[in-house]
């Protein structure tokens, strides 16, 4: 009978001494680099308007106040294109009429509740003029960047709803917390609906087939990131002290964090189906609008009270990019 005699012998990889503390997960930097391009574009969007803030507010050297009219008219050009795309359906996709209703309530309801909640939980911490600030421009839709990120149907529809909305939740919102209500001028409207429509009509009507790429679009939405942070920091000059600006930095962290919870809590329960939750989420981006009309009411006076939108709007653009994959061709 023969014997069969078996022998274990453990091999190692050699590392070399300089390979001994490197890890076994090989990560292409640059392969990420690209693929996340839109997020460091924010960080050097935000950078550039704290270094330079006078260039891109009005007035300065790029006189945004005329120049920002040029990505603006795109973005809304570019998704009427994906809007006749998908067959004119501009109002379709999943979810219907309860995720209309549903970002609606979000954007106008329960973000400036979430504001209010931190504001109580700090205490005495938040000056009221910073915590009615906070209110105010932690609500509403911002129509570039939400079509910027998803220019595809529903989001034109819930853009618009979101407008809508806020015709009456705005001077609600400033009759509970400043005693009196402010109607907005009708010439702004007007002129909102020209700049948003005009440009998105003729590009439902054109009948070449749009590119799918959407790199363009970023891209003028992170020039009018520039400009609208430019804007605030000239808006808040005078106010920018420590203690106010920990505070608003607090409140911002936390609304962030909580409003994407929510948003992810809404996908998770089945009150709109989970595909739809991130489209939710883009769509109620606070819009931290140029509240002139809000402070002539003496409810929301420059300063203190614009604080939390230089904040808001680079935080929340954040949070997007990095949701937002680049490779999304929706």
């Amino acid at each position: 009978m023969e014997s069969v005699s078996v022998s274990t012998e453990l091999l190692y990889s050699h590392r070399g001494h300089s390979d001994r503390f490197k890890s076994d997960y090989n990560v292409d930097f640059w392969r990420e680099v690209r693929r996340r391009w839109l997020v460091f574009g924010v960080l050097l969007s935000v950078t550039a308007a704290v270094l330079a803030p006078a260039a891109g507010a009005p007035g300065g050297v790029l006189h945004s106040e005329y120049l920002r009219y040029v990505p603006l008219t795109y973005i809304y050009y570019c998704s009427g294109r994906h809007c006749r795309r998908a067959g004119g359906a501009c109002g379709g996709g999943g979810g219907g009429a309860r995720l209309l209703l549903l970002c609606v309530l979000h954007a106008h309801v329960i973000a400036p509740a979430l504001t209010v909640l931190a504001a109580r939980a700090a205490g005495g911490g938040a000056d009221h003029t910073l915590v009615r600030g906070a209110v105010l421009c932690m609500s509403g839709g911002c129509g570039w960047v939400s079509l910027a990120l998803r220019p595809a149907p529903p989001a034109p529809a819930l853009c618009a709803a979101l407008y809508l909305a806020s015709l009456l939740a705005g001077p609600a919102t400033t009759l509970l917390i400043c005693g009196r209500a402010t109607i907005p001028p009708l010439g702004g409207i007007l002129s909102t609906v020209l700049i948003s429509t005009t440009p998105f009509l003729l590009g439902s009507l054109r009948q070449q087939e749009p590119n799918n790429n959407t790199t363009t679009t970023k891209l003028s939405a992170l020039l009018l990131l520039y400009m609208d942070c430019c804007e605030r920091l000239r808006e808040a000059e005078g106010s920018m002290y420590v203690g106010d600006v920990l505070v608003t930095l607090a409140l911002v962290v936390w609304w962030v964090c909580s409003s994407a919870l929510c948003c992810w809590a809404y996908g998770r329960c089945g009150a709109v189906p989970a595909a739809r939750a991130a489209l939710l989420a883009v769509c109620a981006v606070p819009s931290c609008p140029d509240t002139g009309w809000i402070s002539s009411a003496a409810c929301s006076p420059r300063g203190l009270s614009r604080l939390p939108a230089v904040f808001i709007a680079p935080a929340q653009a954040l949070l997007l990019a990095a949701v937002v994959d680049d490779g999304d061709e929706r």
